[in-house]
């Protein structure tokens, strides 16, 4: 029977009962579940959830989008686990690095994220939490106790979080030293380069890719919204999916970490890129596309032209699933919405003062968003809208006279700005300049529910 030293620890609760986060430390989960009780074990997986997201928005260098939320969270979950056991027990046997910080550190590796930052990160994590169990103590333990208490656990924590970064560290370097000895970090290597504008041998950097860089190129990024232990395969297996979706002929996948893969194919006569549109949509990936161009300077436009896409990506509105495609984003399509985010405070102000009371709204907005876009997009050709959309010809009529009301002008007055509001507000909408962040977690509590 395992002693609890310090039983008000397992008093503990969320502050939020109703909500419910699924645990994404499996492993460490197991080690403290009939130990710890099951409310504390929520409070720790909610205040880890807050952790991350106040990580995240301290340092950038971690990356944008769920997957690298969920990937770092499973690191301060497991972490924040283990710090609720060893208060609970004061037992400095349960201190080590977990299985889950071990995964995220191996993922910062291959995504090149330096030691300093990761440790950085870890010292953020680490005041984070000892913020948190002063809090509580001073909640749950009475008033006679209180500083004693607050004494004991301090001194606790920091000598954790000692060998805790100590051991990230030490993990992190001989991961790092497993990593630059393989083909994959030479070919990311190789591929760094290229993008950077470094001179290269052409021949000498052709065998190495075991890819022909003069030809015209279509690149791809692959993106995962789930954590690092997730299927490791699954992104190159997608990416080459749709290179051969598109009928390019040679390819080149690049792992970036767990949660990204980079890609090109070379495009010929009777490639098809825009047949990537029919793809079955992948579970959790998002995919930005480039535009094909030729040569060294083409592999490195389209694969730019690829990261303006994904970051798109990152601030579209994807609450609903059955009116929207929005796990692939081309460049050829949205090129002007992702150049026109790089200000996001801007475009919001944009799509809100150019849709008027045609912005934001419920479903019925949304419909005659969709409709006024695709007859803006098929050049106000009533039939063609109506084919496209699946309704009747009656239906687009009145959702585009009905969609005037609410600008409060005509569609050919302002037409240009009208068309480039309508696309941007498909990929960021039209809320406050916040809402990306809060549509990230709403997207992650939905998922996790």
């Amino acid at each position: 029977m395992v002693e609890i030293k310090r039983e008000w620890v397992n008093n503990l609760a969320p502050t939020d009962p109703d909500r419910e986060i699924e645990p994404a430390s499996v492993t460490t989960l197991n080690k403290v579940t009939g130990i710890l009780s099951p409310n504390a074990i929520r409070w720790a997986v909610e205040t880890a959830h807050e952790m991350t997201g106040y990580i995240l928005e301290e340092m950038s260098d971690f990356g944008t989008g769920d997957g690298a939320f969920q990937t770092v969270r499973i690191g301060t979950e497991s972490h924040l686990l283990t710090a609720t056991l060893l208060l609970a027990l004061d037992d400095p046997a349960v201190a080590n690095v977990t299985p889950e910080t071990v995964i995220a550190d191996h993922d910062f590796v291959r995504r090149g994220i330096p030691l300093n930052t990761v440790l950085r990160g870890v010292q953020f994590g680490h005041a984070f939490v000892l913020r948190r169990f002063l809090e509580v103590c001073e909640k749950y333990v009475p008033p006679r106790d209180r500083a004693n208490e607050m004494r004991q656990i301090t001194e606790l924590m920091l000598k954790f979080f000692d060998v805790f970064s100590d051991q990230v560290a030490r993990e992190y370097l001989e991961e790092r030293d497993r990593w630059v000895s393989t083909a994959a970090a030479t070919r990311k290597e190789v591929v760094r380069a290229i993008l950077e504008g470094e001179p290269i041998d052409l021949t000498t950097t052709e065998n190495s890719l075991g890819y022909a860089l003069g030809h015209t190129h279509l690149a791809f990024i692959c993106e995962s919204d789930r954590p690092a232990s997730a299927d490791p395969g699954e992104l190159q297996r997608t990416a080459l999916s749709l290179l051969e979706r598109a009928h390019c002929r040679g390819h080149l996948i690049i792992p970036v970490g767990a949660n990204t893969v980079w890609a090109w194919g070379t495009v010929t006569s009777t490639s098809t890129p825009e047949q990537i549109g029919s793809y079955p949509a992948p579970d959790e990936i998002r995919v930005g596309v480039g535009v094909p161009a030729p040569g060294v300077t083409g592999f490195v436009h389209s694969h730019k032209q690829a990261e303006h896409a994904i970051r798109l990506s990152h601030h579209r509105t994807r609450g609903d699933t059955a009116h929207r495609t929005d796990w692939l984003i081309d460049y050829a399509t949205h090129g002007i919405a992702a150049l026109m985010s790089l200000d996001l405070e801007m475009a919001h102000d944009f799509v809100r003062r150019e849709l008027a009371g045609l912005a934001g709204g419920g479903p019925g907005n949304r419909d005659l968003r969709e409709t006024l876009l695709a007859y803006l997009d098929e050049e106000r050709s009533v039939n063609a809208v109506a084919k496209r959309l699946h309704v009747a010809r009656n239906t687009v009529s009145y959702r585009v006279k009905k969609a005037e009301s609410l600008l409060g002008r005509t569609v050919a007055d302002r037409q240009l700005e009208l068309h480039v509001a309508l696309r941007l507000e498909q990929c960021i909408g039209s809320s406050d300049p916040d809402a990306p962040t809060h549509e990230r977690e709403s997207r992650g509590k939905a998922h996790r529910s």
